[in-house]
């Protein structure tokens, strides 16, 4: 143990003295928020800060010369002002810039650390890996130790201390260690492996991963078996699966596990793997087709095609390009939220009005059949809340959009218009949402559980009013609804968005 101190306070040194104004800037905005923690200007300082902290790390990352380093620090500081600034003033219009820039520096700060070692991205994940599981460690321990301590000095030295003190303790021991034990954990190549990191990799998520692998594979089954559309938590729950696969499997060979069903796996995950991606890349094709395209199902589209190119380079020549997927995703980012016409917002924004377009040209609203009717009013829809009308070449009248009379369609909405909720039983409240509701005969999909809306729907289309929505989830959990919206065809639920609250007693 002391050895393993000494070697840990030595390495910590070096760090200190190679990043060393990374480090300031850490220990003064630690200090700055301490003092500030209930002043507002606290969170406003901490947006200038986020960005100095990055800019001086990624100078001292790429510059080890003295003069490269000072004209480095003079450019990023001025970049990191005027960020700072923007961030607080106009955060709103920036937020795809701050976005991309966030991925951009982290991945091209990764992809450099990498290169500088000449490791394998195998040796590297596997490095990496062990020097989070002890800092982790050492963080929680260090996390309670501090606390008690913290308590007993309140409880019995100074009963009357304010209770921010416990928040106080909590960053002073994230700007103290935390985060620079982070930070020194994927530059930190020296440290040997810790056993502990061993035996999780092999004994509990090896092995966890592979249960994971066979539970999705059942589920592949049992769509094949009752040909049922994929859940909407299908996209997600592969996606996590992904995740954890990939750098699981990235390292595997470090740890030269002796099994020929493991080496098979490992060898051949891309292909192994493929099936679960395109289920994954089916629930969100499908979702685009039927309901169109939105903010959040061109990232989902833009998720699969990165993942596709990761599991190229898994396979390809032996991994030895699987290094590129940090620059893969600074360009899926760059494409993503900044590129012009094409990002997430624009190109969503375009299909929208593309679609209405199309379906109403040469065409009045009113004759339009039930099917036109539905994808011109979401698209609508999509267009008012993102205050984008004004890009449509054609005029639509708002009411008859929004009342449509076309025989079969229809389309109804609840807000709830209670102003005060009675939230004496729960120990919890939290924003839940769906606005692509997995519904059947009735049934509302709703994160793990099952809700039955048929009442709620009967009502909506006999224009019946709702005084409240309360579902019981659970013993422990119940939703209040907030709003809810439903349309179809001929009585026929088959679109639900829903948004409320998840009340936790």
């Amino acid at each position: 143990m002391k050895n393993l101190l000494k070697r840990l306070g030595d390495n910590y040194v070096d760090f200190f003295k190679n990043y060393l104004l990374t480090n300031i800037i850490i220990i003064i905005s630690t200090i700055i928020t301490i003092i500030f923690i209930d002043d507002e200007i606290a969170m406003e300082l901490l947006k200038y800060e986020i960005f100095f902290c990055i800019n001086s790390f990624t100078i001292e990352n790429f510059f080890k010369n003295k003069t490269s380093r000072i004209i480095g620090y003079i450019i990023a500081y001025i970049v990191a002002f005027i960020f700072g600034f923007l961030f607080n003033n106009y955060e709103e219009q920036f937020a795809n810039f701050f976005l991309f820039y966030l991925v951009s520096m982290t991945s091209i700060n990764i992809y450099h650390i990498i290169k500088e070692t000449k490791m394998e991205i195998s040796a590297y994940i596997h490095q990496i890996f062990s020097n989070l599981v002890s800092t982790t460690i050492i963080s929680i321990v260090l996390n309670i130790g501090v606390l008690a301590v913290v308590g007993i000095i309140t409880a019995l030295l100074i009963p009357d201390m304010d209770g921010d003190i416990f928040g106080r303790t909590i960053i002073a021991v994230l700007g103290f260690y935390t985060v620079p034990a982070y930070l020194y954990a994927f530059l930190n190549t020296k440290t040997p492996i810790t056993e502990l990191a061993n035996v999780l990799l092999k004994y509990v998520i090896t092995p966890l991963t592979f249960a994971a692998l066979t539970v999705v594979y059942l589920y592949i089954l049992k769509i094949f078996i009752t040909r049922d559309m994929p859940s909407n938590m299908c996209f997600g729950i592969i996606l996590a699966l992904f995740i954890v696969v990939m750098p699981v499997f990235a390292l595997l060979k470090e740890l030269k596990i002796k099994n020929k069903i493991i080496t098979f796996v490992d060898k051949n995950i891309s292909y192994i793997f493929l099936p679960l991606y395109l289920l994954q890349a089916y629930s969100i094709i499908i979702r685009v087709h039927i309901y169109g395209l939105t903010e959040e199902r061109y990232i989902g589209l833009m998720i699969i095609l990165v993942e596709l190119m990761i599991l190229f380079l898994m396979k390809y020549k032996e991994r030895k390009y699987l290094i590129n997927v940090f620059l893969i995703f600074i360009v899926s980012a760059g494409i993503t939220f900044i590129a012009p016409k094409i990002n997430y917002e624009d190109l969503s924004i375009t299909y929208h009005v593309n679609r209405i377009e199309r379906i109403m040209k040469n065409k009045e609203f009113s004759k339009l059949n039930g099917e036109e009717t539905s994808n011109v009013i979401a698209s609508y829809e999509y267009l008012k809340d993102r205050d984008a009308l004004d890009k449509l070449s054609i005029k639509l009248d708002e009411y008859e959009v929004v009342h449509p009379h076309n025989t079969g369609y229809f389309y109804k909405s609840y807000t709830s218009k209670e102003e005060t909720i009675d939230v004496s039983k729960y120990s919890k409240l939290k924003v839940v949402s769906d606005y692509d509701g997995d519904i059947n005969d009735g049934i509302l999909n709703f994160n793990d559980y099952k809700i039955d809306l048929n009442e709620a729907f009967e009502k909506l289309l006999k224009d019946e009013e709702i005084e409240e929505l309360i579902y019981k989830l659970d013993d422990n959990n119940d939703l209040y609804v907030r709003y809810l919206t439903v349309n179809g065809y001929n009585n026929e639920v088959d679109y639900c968005s829903i948004e409320g609250y998840l009340m936790t007693k």
